[in-house]
């Protein structure tokens, strides 16, 4: 009977050990698809660039888009979800700005995720590389204050 009760005593223990081992593997795993999807260790398919309705204009017929000074040590860009705040601190001064949607495959260069210089988030940055029109999947002319007015 002793033997009986202690086979069962371990039999016990052996699922409580496979219960918290399948836990902890679950969010082990979580963790993991949270750490991939917010510090982006995976390269989006997709980020934005932000330019001047001039320096698109001026783009037009080149095969490179034309960039300003400020992307002259690296080329900014963002995500979907950084673009309004972007706007509204960077663009406030201008009427209107053009956002393109850049297939990532496509740009070449070196993509960092990183954070600014003396601040708290973090931003792709494109080193030793530019954005060729044929990478721009999408144009959106928009007023700074939201409003679109071509797609």
């Amino acid at each position: 009977m002793l033997h009986c009760s202690f086979f069962l005593k371990g039999d016990y223990m052996n699922k409580i050990f496979i219960t918290v081992f399948t836990a902890l593997s679950l969010i082990g795993v979580g963790l993991f698809y949270s750490r991939m999807m917010h510090d982006k260790n995976v390269q989006p398919t997709y980020l934005y660039k932000i330019v001047s309705v001039e320096d698109w204009a001026a783009s037009k017929d080149q095969e490179r888009v034309k960039l300003s000074v400020m992307d002259d040590a690296f080329i900014h860009l963002a995500t979907a979800e950084q673009l309004d705040k972007i706007i509204a601190k960077f663009w406030a001064h201008v009427p209107e700005v053009v956002i393109l949607k850049l297939e990532v495959a496509g740009v070449p260069g070196e993509l960092k995720y990183e954070q600014n210089p003396g601040g708290e988030n973090k931003y792709y940055h494109l080193y030793n590389g530019f954005i060729p029109r044929a990478a721009v999947r999408d144009v959106v002319i928009r007023r700074v204050n939201n409003s679109l007015l071509k797609v």
